[in-house]
């Protein structure tokens, strides 16, 4: 994978809004939106939810209203790519 390839994968993912009081979109585009996994970690590094979607709409809604205030990590698996996002619980 090059440079380049990580780089548009990073461009493709779009997080919001941040920060968030709990209800969390995810915009994939391309290739990305199609069989999809997220995963959201805490500040700590302990896996709070696991997400796949196999639909190819590109838009994803994640509640995190449940979770403490914090920084929290979306880490996104998508067509053989991983993207990390940063996402802050108000």
């Amino acid at each position: 994978m090059s440079v380049d390839n990580v780089k548009s994968a990073e461009e493709a993912v779009s997080v919001y809004p941040n920060p968030s009081n709990g209800l969390v979109s995810v915009d994939l585009q391309g290739a990305l939106a199609q069989n999809a996994s997220i995963e959201v970690y805490n500040a700590m590094g302990q896996l709070i939810l696991v997400k796949n979607y196999s639909e190819a709409s590109g838009k994803f809604e994640i509640d995190l209203s449940g979770n403490a205030s914090g920084v929290y990590t979306i880490k996104l698996t998508a067509d053989g790519q991983t993207v990390t996002k940063r996402i802050v619980l108000q």
